[in-house]
């Protein structure tokens, strides 16, 4: 997660800087394989992070969250896009390089063996 967050964030960054075709087709995979590592981790880390009782209700949220992605995303970067045309990917890479940061800190090791559970 913390790894494909990191490259989202350098190719946000590279996106909102990038001057020509050739660094604008760079930052842009950069970013999506960045969004492909984090993503999966996103969705069932949510799914491990409940017990049983709650998946159904987890699994409704983070589909709702990212389906408003869909709706929300574009909507606000257009209006960033018009204020000032890399401000869009520089605010996404500031987003990016915060659940960075929050991850990184608020990263601890998981207990293995009968005792651990969701709860801890």
């Amino acid at each position: 997660m913390l790894i494909g967050l990191s490259l989202s964030a350098v190719g946000c960054l590279a996106t909102g800087t990038a001057t020509s075709l050739y660094g604008i087709a760079t930052a842009y995979a950069l970013t999506t394989m960045g969004f492909g590592f984090s993503r999966p981790g996103f969705t069932a880390g949510s799914s491990l992070a409940v017990g049983q009782g709650a998946q159904g209700s987890v699994a409704g949220k983070v589909t709702s969250i990212n389906g408003a992605a869909f709706i929300l995303g574009p909507s606000i970067g257009v209006a960033l896009y018009g204020g000032w045309r890399p401000l869009p990917y520089l605010v996404a890479a500031a987003a990016l390089a915060i659940l960075v940061a929050y991850g990184w800190f608020s990263l601890r090791t998981s207990e293995s063996g009968p005792e651990a559970s969701p709860e801890r």
